[in-house]
């Protein structure tokens, strides 16, 4: 997980298969018997998340000097499948303008 400025836009780069309660490989991987996940204390992602959509919703809304436009975040998973953990609200209350996920492995 990481985030980064670039143009108008404060980008998020989200943990979509680890390291939140209920996340698709929290405790296994694909393999289903390999561990997986528990990359930092139980609750340090949520709550790293949280602070950076904070500060980037206070940046944008206060017109901080460097504050962006927009807020865009982006994961493997598809929303539907990170709901449940907070993630949605987060969203919600700091502002997030889009969500792009690329787990989908068919088209259209």
């Amino acid at each position: 997980w990481y985030s980064f400025d670039y143009g108008p836009v404060h980008f998020v780069g989200m943990n979509t298969e680890t390291d939140f309660p209920g996340s698709g490989e929290e405790n296994r991987g694909d393999s289903g018997f390999l561990p997986a996940g528990h990359f930092a204390p139980n609750g340090t992602y949520l709550k790293w998340l949280e602070n950076d959509l904070m500060k980037a919703s206070l940046a944008r809304s206060t017109k901080a000097p460097g504050y962006r436009n927009w807020i865009i975040a982006g994961g493997h998973r598809p929303y539907w499948e990170i709901l449940g953990n907070g993630v949605e609200e987060m969203f919600l209350k700091y502002g997030v303008d889009l969500y792009f996920a690329g787990h989908m492995h068919s088209y259209l």
